[in-house]
């Protein structure tokens, strides 16, 4: 994921996720493993099968994923997860450059896991949806299209971009906190005022409130906004 995607940007990242691809034990057994292990404190989330582990020392932590496949029953919807295998995992994933992996397993160590081309776009430099329905599935990736796309500077390829404009009208399927939480995200991003301004000028702002709008003359005024 983050990771991979950053070191090959040759960028520092703390986004430290580990999948747990096995039929022995999930993300929640191994997060167990390592504390008993390790100490720290563990945060799980029996839904998805995932937990956090925050060492007893550092101010990291890390994420361990069960390999799952996920299933929207309605879009706007929390996923329906099942354990699966890496490749289902990777598969549901929001973009291309997420898709990445890096094996972490006895002689496979080190060997880069890339199914949906995700290199090739690093190199191109854009945001691309793994399917045609992402946005309709989950239309917080809207708002993601646009951090990464900032972020990175990148720009969201036209397939990817024609389907978030046809599929803005699912952002009305998200709630309220969902969308505070994206909000939230982005005003906590080194390039916030452009995300903004790019989220007005694709027709995202009018979604929380129909008179938001980004103001040409704000982008000085946030320049010295505190972190």
């Amino acid at each position: 994921g983050g990771l991979v995607r950053d070191f090959l940007l040759g960028v520092p990242s703390t986004d430290l996720d580990v999948v747990i691809a096995s039929d022995k034990l999930d993300g929640l057994g191994f997060a167990a493993e390592v504390v008993r292990r390790r100490g720290g404190q563990l945060v799980t989330h029996e839904r998805f099968r995932t937990a956090t582990w925050h060492p007893a020392e550092g101010d990291y932590f890390v994420d361990f994923i069960t390999a799952r496949r996920e299933r929207y029953a309605a879009p706007g919807r929390l996923p329906d997860v099942t354990p699966s295998t890496i490749k289902d995992d990777l598969r549901r994933r929001d973009f291309s450059i997420n898709t990445l992996a890096i094996r972490l397993d006895g002689g496979y160590l080190g060997t880069l896991i890339d199914q949906h081309n995700g290199v090739d776009d690093l190199l191109e430099q854009v945001i691309r949806v793994l399917h045609g329905r992402s946005f309709q599935d989950d239309a917080t990736r809207i708002w993601r299209a646009v951090r990464y796309e900032q972020r990175l500077g990148f720009r969201i390829e036209p397939e990817t971009a024609g389907y978030l404009q046809r599929d803005l009208v699912y952002l009305r399927t998200i709630s309220g906190d969902r969308i505070r939480h994206e909000l939230a995200l982005v005003l906590q991003e080194q390039r916030r005022g452009l995300m903004v301004q790019r989220l007005d000028m694709l027709g995202v702002l009018a979604y929380i409130q129909p008179d938001l709008r980004w103001y040409a003359d704000l982008a000085a005024v946030w320049e010295h906004l505190p972190a």
